[in-house]
């Protein structure tokens, strides 16, 4: 478990967000889980699950937040996306702004599930409880 996505399991954006990340990741290198899961209770500060309004990438030990989640899981997902990083010239304090005004608003654009997300089958493998 090299690389890890840790997303808000209720949130059909952050959801959906997997189902991208999953799609463009077509050697399976990344892992993922909900922030209200297990895992997360083991690999993540107590800041780090608490705070559902973040996505948060454990990338080889390293723990990657907000928009520099975002920034490396793309990079990760495809060879093609490596320019993503090009992104990390721009102060992270203006990359999180802008992460934050869609992490604040993402319930009432996209709405929310009752309950964390139940991968098929066929993904199965690459979820962690």
């Amino acid at each position: 478990m090299q690389r890890i996505v840790f997303y808000d399991g209720v949130c059909k954006f952050c959801n959906q967000s997997v189902n991208t990340l999953i799609k463009l990741d077509k050697a399976g290198r990344i892992m993922y889980s909900p922030l209200q899961g297990e895992l997360a209770k083991t690999k993540l500060p107590e800041a780090d699950r608490s705070n559902l309004d973040s996505l948060v990438y454990w990338r080889k030990g390293t723990i990657h937040r907000r928009s520099s989640a975002v920034l490396f899981s793309l990079a990760d997902a495809a060879v093609w996306l490596r320019w993503m990083h090009v992104f990390r010239l721009i102060p992270p304090v203006v990359r999180d702004a802008c992460y934050a005004y869609v992490a604040k608003n993402r319930y009432r654009w996209f709405g929310k599930h009752d309950s964390c997300m139940i991968p098929s089958e066929s993904i199965r493998r690459r979820f962690i409880a």
